[in-house]
């Protein structure tokens, strides 16, 4: 008997339990405990809570069938074996599985869970538990299952129990929240989730550091091939970093030399972004203290455009923006006004607040119709991103009038025109087109987009005009 056949067998035992299963456990524990060194060292670790728990004195050279039942008793949260079978013989209204699962979490065995579930029916479990209301006098079970998901890496069931209300930060009975676990396994996955979902980053674990702490640790003590990736997901997404950590890092002995050299660049890349913001900060107090209103609001729309670069400063970039608009409207400047409050719409898009992006793109629109002299790029974009949010909102004439303007524009932008802009906008006439069934005009509109795009070198470009091309082509086949 080996230990893999062992957890087969007990896999089994617990999914559909009996008094017999039970027994050849029993007999099979004693087998491997006898054989496999690593298993009687997991036993004797184990002695002393079994003994605690079930009454059963343990010696470890007289590993006896009543020492092999009390640690499966144990192990299943029961306090003697006979309340364990007569639990499997019907009695007890928790299946096994799940007193098990009860028991695996309060002693923080995560992997042993999984296993004991299966990886392919892990998700499925845990959904099931929760939509049967098993969960119901188990918050402190459901809170550390949150936890082994995201150590374990099964982002979904991460995803669904957050659906569900569940505390990303109740499960910590071993000292590590799931978001920690994650950091500390190399979980890209659960990482990105968990950072998308705000959840926050800077509750400490046991040991006092915080989610990018543990992550640059882990990196360090327990590598894995996504440790890099996450520690720059961390960065970007917000993670404080101490001063100096650039300069620590270098001295630290990492594993691996490629996740070594990344996560310097990436702490490189995070103090100069910071040293950017400093000097930009500076400059603004400087116009602040000469009282020079234009160069105030330069320096606010300068310091904007660096915040937004990041989506976690975004609406820290959206306040600077708002004063540098009110600035150069109070000065006279429209222009630079439209071209601040078309840039605080784009960051309201990115962060999918749509209707506030449509509101801001219409007021930057209003005031180059009003004060602009003459077509150049920033009118053409400014018709361009109205454009696109209509599109998104649904408000598909809109969006088809503005689509027009934005290729009329484009066009007037220099001689040969601005072959991206002239390309994107007469495609997207195009697919309006073909929507309404008219395939003469999309013929006519494709045939400006592909001219458009030919002289265009980018390749964005080209890949939205060969997926309209297919769509096109598809269209027309339906049509014979």
């Amino acid at each position: 008997m080996t230990r893999d056949e062992l957890e087969t067998l007990w896999r089994d035992a617990l999914a559909s339990p009996s008094e017999e299963k039970f027994h050849d456990i029993a007999r099979s524990v004693i087998e491997v405990y006898g054989s496999d060194a690593r298993f009687r060292e997991h036993i004797k670790n184990r002695s002393k809570r079994v003994t605690e728990r079930t009454g059963v004195e343990f010696d470890p050279d007289n590993f006896d069938p009543e020492s092999a039942e009390a640690f499966i008793a144990d192990e299943i949260g029961f306090a003697s074996w006979d309340k364990l079978i007569s639990a499997v013989g019907g009695s007890g209204d928790t299946p096994i599985l799940f007193c098990y699962t009860i028991a695996a979490m309060e002693r923080g065995d995560f992997s042993a869970l999984e296993s004991a579930i299966g990886p392919d029916r892990f998700h499925d479990q845990i959904m099931n538990w929760f939509d049967s209301g098993m969960f119901e006098s188990e918050q402190e079970t459901l809170d550390e299952i949150f936890a082994a998901a995201c150590m374990l890496g099964y982002a979904e069931t991460s995803e669904y129990l957050l659906d569900k209300g569940v505390d990303p930060y109740g499960g910590m009975k071993t000292g590590l929240s799931g978001f920690h676990y994650a950091a500390s396994s190399g979980r890209l996955n659960v990482i990105e989730l968990l950072i998308n979902r705000g959840v926050r980053m800077e509750v400490k674990n046991m040991y006092g550091g915080t989610v990018f702490e543990q992550a640059i640790w882990s990196a360090i003590n327990e590598h894995s091939p996504d440790h890099a990736a996450i520690v720059e997901a961390l960065i970007q997404a917000g993670a404080a970093v101490d001063d100096g950590y650039r300069e620590w890092w270098d001295k630290q002995n990492v594993p691996d030399a490629a996740t070594k050299k990344r996560i310097a660049k990436v702490l490189e890349q995070h103090d100069e972004f910071h040293k950017r913001i400093d000097d930009a900060q500076r400059t603004v107090a400087n116009a602040e203290a000469k009282n020079d209103k234009r160069l105030l609001a330069d320096s606010l729309k300068a310091l904007a455009n660096i915040l937004r670069r990041l989506p976690f400063l975004r609406d820290k970039a959206n306040a600077v923006y708002e004063r540098a608009a009110n600035i150069y409207k109070e000065i006279g400047m429209p222009l630079e006004e439209a071209w601040v409050k078309r840039h605080i719409g784009i960051n309201h898009e990115y962060a999918e607040r749509l209707t506030e992006a449509e509101k801001y793109y219409h007021e930057a629109l209003a005031l180059y119709r009003e004060h602009a002299a003459q077509d150049d790029l920033n009118y053409a974009n400014a018709v361009r991103y109205p454009a696109v949010i209509k599109n998104r909102l649904g408000k598909r004439e809109e969006s088809r009038e503005l689509w027009e303007e934005a290729c009329r524009r484009y066009e007037s932008v220099h001689e040969h025109g601005l072959g991206e802009g002239v390309a994107e906008a007469a495609a997207w006439l195009t697919i309006f087109a073909i929507e309404k069934g008219d395939l003469q005009i999309a013929d006519e509109w494709f045939a400006k987009a592909g001219k458009a795009s030919a002289a265009s070198d980018d390749a964005d470009t080209h890949a939205f005009i060969d997926g309209v091309r297919t769509r096109l082509e598809d269209a027309h086949r339906l049509a014979e």
